[in-house]
This record gives C-alpha cells, sequence and structure tokens, in this order.
C-alpha cells in the first residue's frame, strides 16, 4: 500500500494507528515521494513503512546536477541502513538504470521499462499471461 508522505507525516498518531493496523493485516507499506516535502528519518523512523519510492524529479536531473545523485546515493543508504527497500521511480534511461544498480537501488519503476498502463490494460496483460511452470488454474 502507497502512501504519500504529506498524508503520513500530517497526522503522526492517528497516521501510525492505521499503519500499525494495516501492517497486522499483511500490507505493506510504501512512503511515496521521499524526500520532496515532509519526509525527515525522525518520520521515517517512526513508521512502521516497508520501502520508500525516491521522487521522479531526483531520478530526472542525474547526470546533469552532481547533489541529484548525492542526494539519491544518500536515500538509498538510509533506506538499507533502516532495513527498507529503495524504489527509483522515474527511470528513463539505460545510464540512469546502470547508476541506480550500482549505488544498490532495490527496485526501479519508470518509461525504460513502461509506461503507465490502465486498469483494463493490466487486466487484459494478466489474462493473457501463461502460468508459470507446474501452476495449473
Amino acid at each position: 500500500m502507497g502512501v504519500n508522505e504529506s498524508v503520513l507525516f500530517n497526522q503522526d498518531n492517528y497516521a501510525l494507528g492505521i499503519l500499525q493496523s494495516l501492517r497486522a493485516n499483511g500490507f505493506k507499506i510504501t512512503v511515496e515521494n521521499f524526500g520532496v516535502r515532509y519526509s525527515s528519518i525522525r518520520h521515517l523512523n517512526q513508521f512502521p513503512v516497508d520501502k520508500i519510492k525516491i521522487d521522479p524529479s531526483f531520478i530526472q536531473h542525474m547526470g546533469q546536477d552532481d547533489n541529484a545523485a548525492a542526494i539519491i546515493e544518500s536515500v538509498i543508504r538510509l533506506g538499507h541502513a533502516m532495513g527498507v527497500s529503495v524504489t527509483a521511480r522515474g527511470v528513463d534511461s539505460e545510464e540512469k538504470r546502470a547508476a541506480l544498480a550500482q549505488v544498490g537501488c532495490n527496485e526501479l519503476q519508470g518509461p525504460l521499462f513502461s509506461n503507465a498502463l490502465s486498469e483494463q490494460r493490466v487486466t487484459t496483460l494478466l489474462a493473457s499471461a501463461s502460468p508459470p511452470d507446474g501452476v495449473h488454474s
């Protein structure tokens, strides 16, 4: 379940109770757009999250701005040090994919792999997919 950081960090006690309940029921919690508005290490440590997603605005400036690369690498290290998976959003080139892989980013999303798909397109793709070997419907 993805939670935008502004919703998460504006209502600490209320949000914490909801997140704890969701996790107790098996949901994985992701902080979307990490590092853009309200994020802080205190918040990341306080709330039970499983993943953070680096905002595409940082990824967009990779290769053009040394600070963007430093911020991205720092977020990845921070996430790993806290036992949180890190996803980079907005990956649009092979060069960015390779650089993110080199610094240990766990997952990548963006137009390099696929543009956003409609619900109907996802349903069609899943319906046409063959089940893995040994799985019968």
